[in-house]
């Protein structure tokens, strides 16, 4: 995996200060402001798959844009429900019991840790396999998954620590103010666009192909 070009690649749009500045205030915007975020962040891995990573994809698709992110939203939904569900339950015991809802609680903390680590593990292959071809069922395709998985493990194990690293140095803009988490968290989006469709393009995945312009006459 080349993980320099994954961190720098979005510098080499001669547009890339513009393109940033939209998907940073798109954050800003709830629901609608980010199914769009994630429909142009699988456009990015479905670029990036197909061989181009420069320039970004340009914001001229609102609403494709949105309706893949509704899709890819969905997929996330489902794929993070678990997390969810132990969440309640860790709120239940501790409400009912104190004394037992400690112990229970950490048990339950302590699986939703290692269910997020195996998601996050698995994460780029279901995230490929979706951005192939817009297809929800094709991203709960267990066995499949999982012998794509199997394939390429060291990759994805780099892909998980870059994703907390990223995750890390993005939140940092934080510290700058609460409007530079904005910019940093929608660059972290397009360095995982990068790494996935670097793991996409190892499993045999790509996007679907562009659509050649009409003839000129």
């Amino acid at each position: 995996m080349d993980i320099g070009r994954a961190v720098q690649y979005w510098m080499s749009d001669t547009d890339w200060i513009k393109k940033i500045l939209i998907g940073g205030v798109l954050f800003l915007v709830p629901i609608i402001g980010w199914l769009i975020i994630g429909g142009y962040f699988i456009r990015n891995v479905q670029s990036i798959s197909r061989g181009s990573d420069t320039p970004l994809p340009e914001w001229n698709q609102w609403g494709d844009d949105l309706v893949r992110g509704l899709k890819f939203a969905a997929v996330m939904i489902v794929w993070t429900l678990p997390l969810w569900v132990i969440s309640i339950c860790v709120f239940v015991i501790g409400v009912a019991d104190e004394g037992a809802g400690s112990a229970a609680g950490l048990l339950l903390n302590c699986l939703s840790f290692l269910y997020s680590l195996a998601f996050y593990f698995i994460f780029p292959v279901i995230v490929g396999r979706f951005a192939q071809a817009e297809d929800i069922g094709a991203a709960f395709q267990i066995s499949g998954i999982i012998q794509d998985a199997q394939k390429i493990p060291s990759q994805l194990l780099i892909f998980l620590v870059m994703y907390f690293v990223v995750s890390l140095v993005a939140s940092l803009g934080i510290i700058i103010c609460f409007v530079g988490v904005l910019f940093t968290g929608f660059i972290a989006y397009l360095i995982y666009a990068h790494l996935i469709a670097q793991i996409s393009g190892m499993l045999g995945h790509s996007g679907p192909v562009a659509s050649a312009p009409p003839p000129t006459m």
